[in-house]
């Protein structure tokens, strides 16, 4: 069962970083997909010129550049029409991504609209602003006209300090959070330090009595020990004095028993004398 519940686990965690991935891929593609105008020139002579590219995108990530080139004139020849575009290492860097070849020796034909797409890749450290230098050189009959103009492309999400900006932000929260529970902990150890001093001072407080009543013990068991001893030598004498007490209740008796017999002799002793006295004066007189 528990191997079951982690496996049943580890599907839902596959599952939802799958989903996430591919939400995330969606967003991404979605910021790739979405083209914004960062060049628009319609007052040039027998041309107009308009720049659309990704809005949004990120390291390792494609851009789209669409060109759209619009005659509005006879005679138009594009000489040379190319478009370089470049990002910046670390955002500090300059370093080229592309260099587009759009039209080279090209008659336009007059109200004629033509477009070019190209999607570039952006390199793994590059992030930031984008920049293009657009190189247009075209004749109208005999007459020549240059245009280099520089303007802003694609911007480039700095996803790692995006990345870090939320990890300093969780990191923050954790901080906060575990800044509250030190606080806590700090009030709660306070408190323990006290409750601590007053146990300590209770038991020593304690600790005191316990040795005065130690000491206490030792003389009650020393006073213990010696009643004993009185005890037991008042016990020896108590067995002493009844064993004295038992031989003197049989003298006791031996005396009342010869009283009695002497009381019982002398009362006899006395009859016999008050009779042989009572005949002898009974005795009749004999003539003389």
């Amino acid at each position: 069962m528990i191997r079951v519940a982690k496996c049943k686990y580890s599907v839902i965690v596959l599952i939802t970083m799958i989903v996430a991935l591919a939400f995330a891929r969606i967003n991404i593609a979605k910021a790739e997909d979405e083209l914004k105008t960062f060049y628009s020139k319609d007052d040039l002579a027998g041309i107009s010129i308009m720049i659309d590219a990704t809005a949004e995108t990120v390291p390792g990530g494609n851009m789209t550049v669409a060109i759209w080139i619009n005659c509005t004139a006879a005679g138009v020849k594009v000489e040379q029409l190319n478009m370089t575009a470049y990002g910046f290492i670390g955002g500090e860097e300059e370093t080229p991504l592309a260099t587009l070849d759009v039209m080279e020796n090209r008659t336009l034909a007059f109200n004629s609209t033509s477009e070019y797409n190209y999607t570039l890749t952006v390199p793994d450290d590059v992030w930031g602003a984008t920049f293009a230098d657009l190189h247009l050189k075209y004749f109208i009959y005999s007459s020549e006209f240059e245009y280099d103009p520089s303007f802003s492309l694609t911007i480039v999400r700095n996803i790692y300090y995006e990345q870090l900006k939320e990890d300093f932000n969780n990191l923050n929260s954790s901080f906060i959070h575990l800044n509250s529970t030190y606080w806590q902990l700090d009030a709660n150890y306070s408190q323990l330090s006290t409750s601590y001093s007053q146990l300590n001072n209770t038991y020593s407080e304690l600790n005191s009595t316990y040795w005065q009543l130690n000491g206490s013990f030792s003389q009650l068991n020393s006073s213990y020990w010696e009643l004993k001893g009185t005890y037991e030598q008042l016990n020896q004498t108590y067995w002493g004095l009844k064993l004295n007490y038992t031989d003197l209740q049989g003298s006791v008796t031996d005396l009342d028993n010869t009283r009695r017999l002497a009381a019982v002799l002398g009362v006899t002793s006395v009859f016999f004398v008050v009779t042989t006295i009572y005949l002898v004066t009974r005795r009749p007189k004999e003539p003389w």
